[in-house]
């Protein structure tokens, strides 16, 4: 089955139920190590939620998911553009839940864009 949404191929798509301070790793591309690394943190200093992206790894990114604590969910309305893959984009669609005690539910749908010229 291949599955679209919009002008996106859909790569994977799912939810997890996180557990608490333990980092969900996606190897989306083994054959080269491309992991992304999701963490959930909570930072008192900072009043709004917000996505740090660093280097993880060999070629993959850590992703940071800061004070995502909402019981309704948090989300994005435009996909995250993540890097490339198999020289076209890589994008994140996601929803946060917040669980009282023990981690979060993450839905996450990988997508997969246009074709990127000269993509490493």
């Amino acid at each position: 089955m291949k599955i679209k949404v919009g002008k996106y191929d859909i790569l994977e798509s799912g939810t997890i139920v996180s557990i608490e301070n333990e980092p969900i790793d996606f190897s989306i591309a083994e054959n080269i190590g491309f992991t992304i690394r999701v963490v959930f943190v909570s930072d008192s200093e900072e009043k709004e939620p917000k996505i740090k992206a660093e280097n993880y790894d060999k070629v993959g990114a850590k992703l940071t998911f800061n004070n995502f604590n909402n019981s309704i969910g948090i989300g994005n309305v435009e996909p995250l553009e993540i890097g490339t893959l198999n020289n076209r984009k890589l994008l994140l669609n996601y929803r946060v839940y917040s669980l009282n005690k023990g981690g979060k539910t993450f839905h996450y749908t990988w997508l997969l864009g246009e074709e990127v010229k000269n993509a490493k």
